[in-house]
């Protein structure tokens, strides 16, 4: 009686039993693609550059301020990647602290591809959720997937909702891998 023969897989097609009766399969992507994203494995050793929570931050944002989009900044520097680079986002998070009981605000992070007309908004992360309480508390929103970013783009609050006697700061942390073009 035949049957397959028990040694240890020597490769992936051997791994994934996919090698049978000496034909390879017509399609491997269909049984590797959905199963894991190579893209961060490729990255690995190009990784350079983490930036950190507190770093990055808006102007306070004042209840006039509803739909606007406050530009992210590093020390006065609108934020974003440098012209003659390309970055993969990796994680980007965005807190807004809300110190101040029944203060609230729902934003979310967009990106600008430069501030010319017509240049964006693109939504980045889903919106902050926030119940207005008697309490101090914050607000967060993040993105949900990774995704590439070209020099000359810049990142922006887009608030939708606010409501602020003193102005909300909101502080974004975010993880790139910075790539030269």
């Amino acid at each position: 009686m035949s049957g397959p023969i028990q040694t240890l897989p020597r490769g992936l097609l051997s791994l994934l039993n996919l090698k049978q009766t000496g034909v390879n399969p017509g399609t491997l992507l269909e049984t590797v693609g959905p199963v894991m994203d190579l893209t961060p494995f490729y990255l690995t050793d190009r990784y350079t550059t983490e930036i950190t929570l507190g770093a990055i931050t808006t102007a306070a944002i004042a209840t006039a301020a509803s739909g606007t989009s406050p530009l992210f900044t590093v020390g006065g520097v609108n934020f974003g990647p440098p012209n003659g680079h390309l970055w993969y986002v990796i994680d980007l998070t965005a807190i807004a602290a809300i110190p101040t009981p029944a203060d609230t605000i729902k934003f979310s992070v967009v990106t600008f591809d430069g501030l010319a007309a017509g240049n964006g908004p693109h939504e980045r992360t889903s919106t902050s959720q926030d119940v207005i309480s008697a309490r101090a508390r914050a607000a967060s929103c993040r993105a949900d997937r990774p995704f590439f970013l070209a020099g000359g783009a810049l990142f922006s609050c887009r608030v939708h909702d606010v409501l602020s006697a003193g102005g909300i700061t909101v502080t974004m942390a975010i993880t790139v891998v910075d790539m030269l073009i």
